[in-house]
């Protein structure tokens, strides 16, 4: 056995999105380089727009990434206002399953948190995906205000988010709070 380090395989050629699935998501290759290693594809949403102009740190898009999931889980498939959401014996077309309601109370958790207007920046940014000029005009408001907006969104999330797992912050480092 030898002790050198293996050179990383090529990428495969071929291999990435399909054409339709490009033609429905704003997608980035791979950059292998000097200053990145990114070896994956990525989707171009503007939460990981904003990791990528440097306005939040890794601590605050996974946040962003965690909101989302919940999002993706609970209001994506249930109505959004208040209503009562139905609950069936069994999932299906008409009921809700126990994650969906799991995550819809984590949800109104977080909206509680940081507030309804932060909780809608987060709606209409990470869920929504929609353009931040769209944004600001909808608000009536100058260019990338939203996005500031999205970003203070974002730390207050991940405070919100620290509290509930009880950890601390060390700089950028979670270290958890209490007893070992």
């Amino acid at each position: 056995m030898s002790n050198r380090k293996r050179a990383p395989a090529p990428p495969v050629s071929g291999a990435g999105p399909t054409p339709e699935f490009q033609a429905h998501h704003d997608t980035l290759p791979p950059e292998l380089t000097r200053e990145r290693w990114i070896e994956g594809w990525r989707v171009n949403t503007r939460l990981y727009g904003l990791l990528d102009a440097g306005l939040i740190g890794a601590a605050e898009y996974q946040a962003g990434l965690r909101w989302q999931a919940d999002y993706e889980a609970g209001a994506c498939g249930a109505r959004q206002g208040g209503e009562a959401v139905r609950v069936d014996e069994a999932p299906g077309p008409g009921g809700v399953t126990d994650a969906r309601l799991d995550a819809l109370g984590r949800l109104r958790a977080a909206e509680q948190a940081i507030g309804r207007e932060a909780a809608g920046h987060l709606i209409r940014c990470v869920g929504q995906d929609r353009p931040w000029d769209e944004l600001d005009r909808q608000a009536g408001v100058r260019r990338h205000t939203s996005r500031s907006w999205t970003c203070a969104a974002l730390v207050r999330l991940l405070l919100h988010y620290d509290a509930v797992d009880q950890v601390g912050r060390q700089g950028s480092a979670r270290v958890r709070s209490g007893r070992a």
